[in-house]
């Protein structure tokens, strides 16, 4: 689990950071599924380091380009364009801390059946830690685990530099890696200096970073 503050980048610079920087080489001869991948900007920027890139969400724009493919489709539901057994790697920028529990669980399950065997899951949200302690609530350490899989509302600042409004899901990490477990995926732990201690504490909180890099192997 790796942490790194991106808050003065544009969206497309982060994802490359993240998957290209921290997350593994170049696959030529591989094939990658991106979960909840918006405008397709963090697709279209991986693509040319795969050899097949595909792009799923449940509003999709026209911008394919010759080894890319977007769908409109829910990662939860049956993928009637994949082979089973057929992804090296599924990345998900951003979405899990908007979904229920039993909404990942539902979408992991099911994507595990087109994933190789000791495929690569790789997630990125934003830390638990630091973002619920950013609410500067009485009793936080306490709150953060009695209001695990509840919404919150919150603001956050768009890329266009505006405000928008969203319902954070929180989870604690714990919960996170409980849900892989669960689903059959396997952490992968780094041995960079940049991991973080996994594990839910509030102690020297102000040390963790904004944003978590999760990696699990599907069993």
């Amino acid at each position: 689990m790796l942490g790194k503050s991106y808050s003065n980048q544009k969206g497309g610079d982060v994802a490359r950071d993240i998957f290209l920087n921290y997350c593994f080489e170049e696959s030529k001869d591989k094939k990658l599924l991106d979960i909840g991948c918006g405008d397709g900007e963090v697709t279209l920027l991986l693509a040319k380091h795969f050899d097949y890139v595909i792009g799923i969400d449940k509003k999709i724009r026209d911008n394919e380009k010759d080894n890319v493919k977007f769908y409109t489709a829910d990662f939860t539901e049956e993928l009637d364009f994949l082979g089973e057994r057929e992804i090296d790697l599924v990345i998900s920028c951003f979405n899990f801390h908007i979904m229920k529990s039993v909404e990942i669980i539902k979408g992991l399950n099911n994507i595990k059946r087109y994933m190789k065997k000791d495929g690569m899951l790789i997630f990125v949200i934003p830390n638990p830690i630091t973002f619920f302690a950013a609410f500067n609530l009485q009793n936080s350490h306490a709150l953060y685990h009695k209001m695990t899989n509840r919404e919150i509302d919150c603001t956050i600042m768009g890329r266009d530099g505006k405000p928008n409004k969203i319902k954070y899901v929180h989870h604690t990490i714990t919960e996170y890696l409980n849900i892989l477990e669960e689903c059959g995926f396997k952490l992968v732990r780094s041995n960079s200096k940049k991991t973080l201690l996994m594990k839910d504490s509030f102690d020297d909180r102000n040390k963790f970073q904004n944003f978590l890099i999760i990696k699990a192997v599907c069993k």
